[in-house]
């Protein structure tokens, strides 16, 4: 055998190849749902300003007791940003 990555072929390859694409899709599905909180500035009292990536998209929340808002941002250049 050379130097190249040994491949299962027939049966064996095929559920090789399926379990990888379950694999891969559930990584995606989990990326797409996940939170990640990206930064948060307090305010006056208990009030918070959030911003969190969901699946690619940032969204600005503000927060007090309760979610007060959400807000979809997008991105315009280096530092600044189109609410």
């Amino acid at each position: 055998m050379s130097g190249d990555t040994w491949r299962a072929t027939g049966v064996p390859g095929w559920i090789a190849r399926g379990v990888e694409h379950l694999r891969d899709g559930a990584r995606r599905r989990r990326d797409e749902r996940e939170m990640k909180l990206l930064e948060t500035l307090p305010l006056a009292g208990k009030k918070q300003l959030v911003l969190v990536a969901v699946g690619g998209q940032r969204y600005l929340v503000g927060v007090s007791d309760r979610v007060d808002a959400i807000v979809p941002v997008e991105t315009m250049q280096e530092g600044m940003v189109e609410v």
